[in-house]
């Protein structure tokens, strides 16, 4: 029975992201009635004529990853936060060439990504949800709280940006912040690619209101797929690594 659930939730996921909205909320009334069913056999008649297109979509392989991009929990820097922080970060500065940095949170990652070929369907999974890259341009003073934010996580996704953490008297606090390589000042203004999630206040990031927010309407989810197809056609595989742009130094 959960199984089929979490295949319904991606047929009708899949299918939502390729229709217009008319047709996103038939889907999603549909769902939603397949949500009271208990008889699987009745949920398998219902999703079949889905099943076998959001197969074949599901399962093209976009790329390949030399490396195990890992979910994992309490660590100030992750292999698969970097990449897809590094993909925010890159694809924003297309949009606006003055982005500073990009920061996401670990919440917003919902799988790990395996070794060797990587399909449409890994990607789905990773990111599930349809949130979109924002460009946010904020006084310094609003983005120390962004930092401090960060510290008090002990490390979120990043890409611009580089910190040195580290404990005092329990809690852990912002030593050292660069942004592209120039120490951070409370002096200066940043613009800052996010999603629109994280902008409007979610995951508990209450400050970004005080800033501009510039919307470029790209899914994180679609910027990765992008990217991954955009290697391939350059015959590169995907290697992200770890390169300490947040350590805690006690």
């Amino acid at each position: 029975m959960k199984k089929n659930r979490i295949y319904i939730f991606l047929i009708v996921l899949f299918i939502s992201s390729c229709t217009s909205t008319r047709k996103q909320l038939d889907i999603a009334a549909s769902f939603n009635e397949i949500q009271n069913i208990e008889d699987d056999s009745k949920i398998n008649k219902i999703i079949q004529p889905y099943k076998a297109a959001v197969d074949i979509e599901m399962n093209k392989v976009i790329g390949f990853s030399e490396v195990e991009m890992p979910k994992l929990k309490d660590q100030p820097e992750t292999v698969l936060g970097n990449f897809v922080a590094d993909i925010v970060f890159e694809f924003s500065k297309t949009i606006d060439k003055e982005t500073d940095f990009a920061v996401l949170n670990n919440g917003g990652l919902r799988s790990s990504m395996p070794a060797g070929n990587i399909a449409v369907r890994n990607v789905f999974e990773l990111m599930p949800f349809d949130n979109k890259i924002v460009i946010v341009s904020m006084n310094g003073k609003y983005v120390n709280k962004l930092l401090s934010y960060i510290s008090e996580r002990g490390g979120v996704p990043v890409s611009g940006l580089t910190m040195k953490l580290e404990r005092m008297n329990g809690t852990i606090v912002t030593n050292e912040a660069k942004i592209n390589g120039k120490v951070f000042s409370s002096d200066s203004t940043y613009s800052i690619a996010t999603s629109d999630y994280l902008s409007s206040g979610g995951d508990n990031m209450n400050f970004w209101s005080s800033g501009s927010i510039k919307v470029t309407g790209k899914k994180i989810r679609d910027s990765i797929i992008d990217y991954i197809r955009l290697k391939t056609t350059e015959n590169k595989k995907l290697k992200p690594i770890l390169d300490k742009r947040i350590i805690i130094v006690n």
